[in-house]
Parts: C-alpha cells; sequence; structure tokens
C-alpha cells in the first residue's frame, strides 16, 4: 500500500522469509517486513540481501536463502498465467483505480477474472487478528498512558483489548481455510492483480477520507 501510493516497488514477501529484527512489533501473527525500491532489478537485489534465516533475532526467520537476482531474466522468459481478482478486491474502487489495473490486465493479456469467495471474510478475520494482537501487545502502555496514542490507533487497540480469546482462535483457524482457498488459486495463476489502495493517493496534507466527500 505505501509503496503503491508513493509510486515505487514494494514487495510483502512470505511470511517468516525476511527477519523482523529491529522493527517494533505489532501482531506477533501477521508481521511482515519488505522492502521498496524503483525498478524490480533493484527489489530483487535488496530482497535476495535480506534473506536468510536469523535464529537469534526472529524465531520464525529460519529458511535459507534462495537468491533471485540470476534468475529474473529465465522467469522473464516463461509465458506467465495472469489472473484479474474481482468481487471484494474492485469493490469501492474509483474510477482511476480501476482503469489503471485495466492498463496493467491488458499489458499482461489478463482476461481471466477470478473471485475468491472468502475475502470478505479474511478480511474480518484479519481485523480480529490485528485488533485482539496488537491490544494484547500493547495492553500495559494503554492502561499507563492511552492518551499518548493517536485517537484512531487508541481505539482500535482499546476495542482488541476487549476482544475474547475465542474470538481470535476463530480467526486464526479460518485464516487456514482461506490460505488453501488462495493456495488453490495460485495452482492455475501465476499472479493475480487487484489494487493495491480503493484511492488514487491523496495529495500532501489531505486526509484519504476527504477525497470521498466524507
Amino acid at each position: 500500500l505505501p509503496a503503491s501510493l508513493c509510486g515505487v516497488f514494494g514487495l510483502k514477501p512470505t511470511y517468516g522469509r525476511l527477519s523482523r529484527q529491529g522493527v517494533f512489533p505489532f501482531v506477533e501473527s501477521l508481521d511482515h517486513v519488505g522492502p521498496f525500491a524503483r525498478s524490480i532489478e533493484d527489489l530483487v537485489l535488496t530482497y535476495d540481501v535480506l534473506q536468510g534465516p536469523d535464529p537469534q533475532g526472529d524465531s520464525i526467520c529460519v529458511r535459507d536463502a534462495e537468491p533471485l537476482a540470476d534468475r529474473l531474466d529465465t522467469l522473464a522468459e516463461r509465458p506467465l498465467r495472469v489472473g484479474v481478482l474481482g468481487g471484494w478486491f474492485q469493490q469501492g474502487a474509483f474510477p482511476e483505480v480501476l482503469e489503471a489495473l485495466g492498463r496493467v490486465a491488458s499489458a499482461l493479456k489478463a482476461d481471466d477474472l477470478v473471485t475468491l469467495p472468502n475475502a470478505v471474510a479474511a478480511r474480518a478475520a484479519a481485523f480480529c487478528l490485528t485488533a485482539f494482537e496488537g491490544g494484547e501487545l500493547h495492553h500495559a502502555d494503554l492502561a499507563k498512558r492511552a492518551m499518548d496514542y493517536d485517537p484512531a490507533v487508541r481505539d482500535r487497540l482499546l476495542a482488541g483489548a476487549l476482544l475474547p480469546e475465542g474470538v481470535h482462535e476463530a480467526a486464526r483457524r479460518f485464516r487456514t481455510i482461506f490460505r488453501d482457498e488462495v493456495r488453490e488459486a495460485f495452482q492455475r495463476y501465476d499472479i493475480l492483480l487487484a489494487p493495491s489502495s480503493v484511492c488514487p493517493a491523496p495529495p500532501i496534507g489531505q486526509a484519504a477520507m476527504e477525497m470521498d466527500g466524507v
């Protein structure tokens, strides 16, 4: 999302692929670290440098490095199977966002519209996970100095701290269901296109909600 709104390339790698050492945590079961770059080539080089196990700093980052820089040309030679995510992924998107998505799809000769039936439920599960785990992480600070937090962030963390454990467990179980649904889609496609944001980047100093007349 920040990469798309800033006009650069960004990578959100597989969970656990890159070490999160030195990054303040938010949601233990979802937190990722990924690079930004001005080109795909630079993005790949940066990703390769950051890869590798980190047993001392991040217990989930244990996979051996799999460098991609030398494989980039080879990957580009193979025809890609590209689908365009529809349904929830395009709902409420601004016309200029959908126009940009269409241009990319046309350039990649992507004609197939792909629907993930559980996308709405997956978004709800993600909200539950971030609220619960974020509230748990910040519980002590919220109790001592809640007014130090941004109001919108504070309210979300407080709401998460009040969620019962059962909601968290249900969201974790559903994540497994949705993961399998997405995995099945990637048996048929190499790339699934979707807008990173429903709106274009707002001008500096303007809140995104103001662009929608809210």
